[in-house]
């Protein structure tokens, strides 16, 4: 464990636990206050993780690895500031199930200091399947979100048998694809939630490739800024083969400039078209 462990009350007078907003209902997401320098949280799964190929999308995974690995570094922010997501980064070992299995995170701190932290976690089930890696950092920034401390109430989702990019509002058509700003995807701070903008590189990744044979294998993003407002998914695929591919897409604001670079693998999880 980090020798800077420290009593989280002292470190943190604002309260314990991330705050559940939109993006947690939305994704059917629950977490657990810091305890012994772990975290966790977990996720109901279902049919609503499916993707426009009617696979499961693992970069759903993101929103509750967001939470659950950046609340461990989260943590040991100093009193009176916030923790922001700079990178995240995920290897999908497995196929999310849809059948309603509970999956959970769990995180550990790395280390840190005043200016930021480090974490990792995976994400199982009960049978030890593991599903994903992660790895994250983040920066501290001073100021605590009024709505960290009293969140205001987030209506449930009435209808959770639609397809993930329906149930997050994304055009059916294949570009451009923009995601307008609602309580459903936005965090405490306002802005996007980092998970919901790496999940929607994944979909629009997938859709520039448009090889169902291929899945994600990992979603590394980086976040360069505040994603506020509408933002505006541009994907270029940077190899496409019939057993591996990648694809970098750019979240842009409304100004256009970058907020996010999310670098999508896929790969092959059998014999691709053409081949025996």
């Amino acid at each position: 464990m980090s020798d800077r462990l420290v009593d989280d009350a002292a470190l943190r007078p604002e309260g314990t636990g991330l705050p559940h907003g939109g993006p947690e209902e939305l994704f059917a997401i629950s977490t657990a206050p810091v305890e012994d320098g772990l975290t966790a949280g977990s996720l109901r799964t279902g049919s609503w993780l499916c993707g426009d190929d009617g696979h499961p999308l693992s970069g759903a995974l993101a929103v509750l690895l967001d939470d659950v690995v950046g609340q461990a570094a989260f943590a040991f922010r100093p009193a009176g500031h916030w923790a922001v997501t700079t990178e995240l980064s995920i290897d999908f070992l497995a196929p999310l199930p849809t059948d309603g299995t509970p999956v959970t995170a769990r995180g550990r701190h790395l280390l840190g200091d005043d200016a930021g932290g480090a974490a990792d976690g995976d994400v199982t089930d009960a049978h030890g399947v593991r599903y994903a890696v992660a790895t994250t950092r983040t920066c501290y920034v001073p100021g605590v979100p009024h709505d960290a401390i009293d969140p205001p109430p987030v209506p449930p989702i009435a209808d959770r048998d639609r397809p993930l990019p329906e149930l997050l509002g994304l055009p059916a058509d294949p570009e451009p694809v923009v995601l307008r700003p609602t309580q459903l995807v936005a965090n405490v701070n306002g802005v996007v939630h980092g998970g919901v903008v790496a999940c929607v590189g994944e979909i629009v990744a997938r859709r520039a490739l448009g090889t169902p044979w291929l899945r994600t294998a990992s979603l590394r993003t980086l976040y360069l800024r505040p994603a506020a407002g509408a933002i505006t998914f541009e994907p270029e695929v940077v190899h496409a083969g019939r057993s591996l591919a990648v694809v970098v897409v750019t979240a842009r604001n409304e100004a256009g400039k970058p907020v996010a670079t999310i670098t999508v693998a896929c790969r092959s999880t059998g014999a691709a078209p053409g081949r025996g």
